[in-house]
């Protein structure tokens, strides 16, 4: 028996990914996917931006475009874009902070993660009590202790803020805090900006590190800025802090990899030197960032025209969401049954109070799959698909 087959356990696959393979596999003509977070066109694959398509042809059409490696952080400019959607015109931020070209969100966790624990030593992590399933695999591979501040709904389908505030005000002195900065994934229940201050201000008392992520920028609300006010809060109090950004939804680059880390420091003295340990940790990773998605938000950045009609077609696509949400509270309302944090909600995501069983049975009865802990893609809903999830969740409620 080789050494492998020794050490080696069969380890339980992602939620996210089985639950679309098994979307793949049903040949049921009436199946609905709401398990991965990606933004679904009338037929029920991804949608592909518009402008998207105009930048790939005028890449394609270049012909001194080439595949060359990029520097280990990626391209400047599109590291100078990120700055750009968080703070608008606002330079008076931009040296107080350094930028890299990541794999995605997931990327920007990765490398932050390593930067804080290994040349950083910090070694606990807060994590919220519902959140996207990442957080906890890479903080945990990373061997940070982790502990919880719990997410919760008011009755009325708010967020519980008091619960937060308090939850932080006990967590270890010099923890990382894993903050959304809108969009919350998976209940879509953001602070307002009271509540913010409010963390804030525990952050600063507790000596905290705070890790943003910015994930859904732009589908929040109609405007962009809003769904940055986090970021741009933070900034101007003149603390330690990380942001992961990712182009994945608000350029429907999913599978393009494309996002920034972003590490803010009170002591800009240190940026040279923080850029060179982040550098180590990438070319040891993967050398390079992925160069198709990048140039595609460069090209868009790059082109007036194309950046206002790439502004304008997302926020089409959040007022279809808004849309789709008001539709399936009142269906549902209709039915005797009242779920007021589906509007309350902003973003893809909806966490349903459905247990592990009844979204079995939504997929063994319905052929309508979404994640064991009950989130609901909202992106991937359409409107006349409303009643048949209506009507799904009627059925496995009673």
């Amino acid at each position: 028996m080789s050494f492998l087959s020794t050490k080696l356990k069969l380890l339980p696959p992602d939620p996210i990914f089985k639950a679309n393979e098994e979307f793949q596999a049903s040949t049921n003509s009436q199946k609905l996917n709401l398990s991965i977070g990606a933004y679904t066109d009338e037929d029920g694959t991804v949608y592909v931006l518009n402008t998207v398509k105009e930048a790939k042809a005028m890449i394609l059409q270049d012909s001194k475009d080439t595949h060359q490696y990029l520097p280990i952080t990626g391209y400047p400019q599109l590291n100078d874009i990120c700055g750009k959607l968080i703070f608008g015109d606002d330079n008076s931020f931009k040296n107080k902070f350094v930028a890299f070209q990541v794999l995605g969100g997931t990327g920007g966790f990765f490398v932050g993660a390593e930067l804080l624990n290994k040349y950083c030593n910090l070694g606990n992590v807060v994590i919220p009590s519902k959140t996207w399933g990442s957080h906890n695999s890479i903080f945990g591979n990373m061997n940070f202790v982790i502990t919880n501040y719990k997410i919760e709904a008011n009755s009325d389908g708010s967020l519980a803020i008091d619960q937060i505030v308090e939850d932080l005000k006990k967590c270890p002195e010099k923890s990382v805090v894993i903050l959304q900065a809108c969009c919350h994934n998976p209940c879509g229940l953001d602070p307002e900006q009271e509540g913010w201050k409010r963390i804030a201000n525990v952050i600063m008392e507790r000596n905290l590190v705070p890790f943003l992520d910015l994930a859904y920028m732009g589908f929040g609300s109609l405007n962009m800025a809003d769904d940055a006010w986090a970021v741009r809060y933070f900034a101007s109090l003149g603390i330690d802090f990380l942001v992961s950004v990712s182009f994945s939804k608000n350029f429907g680059l999913y599978g393009e990899r494309i996002g920034c880390l972003m590490v803010f420091a009170k002591d800009t003295e240190c940026l040279e030197a923080l850029a060179s340990n982040v550098k180590a940790i990438i070319r040891c990773a993967y050398s390079t960032p992925p160069s198709f998605g990048a140039k595609i938000v460069m090209k868009i950045f790059s082109d007036d025209i194309l950046y206002r009609k790439w502004q304008e077609e997302l926020k089409t696509l959040t007022k279809r969401v808004i849309k789709v949400r008001g539709m399936l509270y009142e269906n549902l309302k209709s039915k005797g049954i009242d779920w007021p944090q589906i509007t309350k909600a902003r973003g893809f995501f909806f966490q349903s109070p459905l247990s592990e069983e009844q979204v079995n049975r939504l997929k063994a009865d319905w052929d309508l799959f979404i994640l064991p802990n009950g989130r609901i893609n909202m992106a991937g809903l359409l409107a006349d698909r409303v009643d048949d999830l209506a009507a799904a969740i009627k059925d496995v409620s009673t």
